[in-house]
């Protein structure tokens, strides 16, 4: 095994750094290790106008996101809630597939705990959730997306040069907002927002 002297960066629970296991028998040692992302954090993407990804690109690391949180809800033996789903906790590979990362705070919960349409908002938009730098009625992603929304202007917000399909985005943002209603019983589950991600489900009542 390497020094694992590159640092990668730091997180709230301690630093990441970049090595290489060459051999498994670590002794007494325990190390949480990760694939090695190449292309880094979503946010990195996210909120860098010149590499804000195009609507396809953005449909497909929304699936891959969802599909592993489904996993985490439905398929492991006990559910499993993230509870700190956002763009610095999801990483792409060099084929910009996305996984999700940092699981310093899941926990064992009721499925309808958690929201998956503010990070769903952040990746269509390439905003962030809350930006105070913007104005109040503006600073807060998902009560702005559902304002233009409810006055038939949900592209508004978008940076034009990007869009390539508005039907995947119009999905998107429909599934979003569905998602961050106030009330948790209506949200969907995260098997349906994946149906609907995938077009294979088109209810939004």
């Amino acid at each position: 095994m390497n020094d694992f002297k590159e640092e990668l960066g730091k997180g709230v629970f301690g630093t990441v750094y970049k090595g290489i296991i060459s051999n498994y028998e670590k002794g007494p040692q325990r190390l949480l290790v990760y694939e090695y992302m190449r292309v880094g954090s979503l946010e990195k993407l996210l909120f860098n106008a010149e590499n804000c990804p195009n609507s396809h690109e953005k449909i497909q690391i929304a699936s891959d996101v969802a599909r592993g949180i489904l996993y985490l809800h439905e398929e492991c033996e006990a559910q499993i809630i993230h509870c700190d789903i956002k763009p610095q906790n999801i990483f792409l590979d060099e084929n910009w597939c996305a996984k999700i990362s940092d699981f310093g705070l899941p926990k064992l919960l009721k499925q309808d705990q958690t929201s998956f349409g503010i990070l769903l908002l952040e990746i269509v938009y390439c905003w962030k959730s809350v930006d105070w730098s913007l104005s109040e009625h503006e600073a807060v992603l998902d009560a702005w997306a559902y304002t233009c929304f409810q006055v038939g202007e949900i592209y508004k917000l978008l940076l034009e040069d990007k869009v390539v399909d508005r039907r995947i985005l119009d999905r998107m943002i429909k599934i979003g907002i569905w998602c961050t209603q106030d009330e948790p019983s209506i949200h969907p589950s995260m098997r349906i927002i994946l149906q609907m991600l995938e077009g294979k489900y088109h209810s939004f009542t």
